[in-house]
């Protein structure tokens, strides 16, 4: 599951990574770019469905494994650059 999450985190700051945007529109793109069905490039039975009620539901061979909340942040504990980072906490 931490595999996942990574992919989806690379994979969002590649997509949005050459626009020039301020943090607040950054942060929003991610928050409404997340939603929808996720599904692993390496694995097909993993899966990943994300809701726009912060509900995280990680599916393996099509059977619910996980639920759970998550939430994007720009900042994750003590740890904020302000250079447009975006963390993903659940």
């Amino acid at each position: 599951m931490k595999k996942i999450k990574i992919i989806i985190v690379i994979t969002l700051g590649l997509t949005l990574g050459c626009k020039a945007q301020t943090q607040e529109e950054r942060f929003n793109s991610y928050n409404t770019l997340i939603i929808g069905t996720w599904i692993a490039e390496d694995d097909s039975s993993n899966k990943v469905i994300f809701s726009s009620d912060n509900k995280m539901k990680v599916y393996i061979d099509n059977n619910l494994e996980d639920t759970t909340f998550y939430e994007l942040s720009l900042t994750c504990n003590s740890n904020s650059n302000n250079s447009y980072d975006v963390f993903f906490k659940n």
